[in-house]
């Protein structure tokens, strides 16, 4: 794997920060395969993705709740924009759109 890796960053010129690097492995795996693995490649072994872009990296079935939190932060930005750049008749406008496409 650090092989493969190396001639990647050999191939593009590229550089891979293996200090911000985690190894995520499938569920399938033996935990002690897959510590020996990360051991071997010197790369801590993880059970969560986190996040990217602001979403959390999913590895498995995507429902409405994963997208729930980033729409909340839309509608909060969206909340701010309207109150700080519109005036009273378009904020009220928008208001009736809103209701109407409820």
């Amino acid at each position: 794997m650090r092989q493969c890796l190396e001639d990647f960053c050999d191939s593009s010129g590229k550089k891979v920060n293996l200090n911000k690097s985690v190894l995520f492995v499938s569920p399938n795996i033996i935990r002690g395969k897959a510590q020996n693995l990360s051991t071997r490649a010197n790369i801590p072994l993880t059970m969560d993705l986190g996040r990217y872009l602001g979403l959390n990296a999913i590895h498995g079935r995507v429902t409405k709740a994963h997208y729930k939190e980033l729409v909340l932060h839309i509608e909060k930005k969206l909340a701010t924009w309207k109150t700080n750049c519109l005036s009273l008749a378009s904020r009220l406008t928008m208001d009736q759109q809103e209701v109407y496409l409820g």
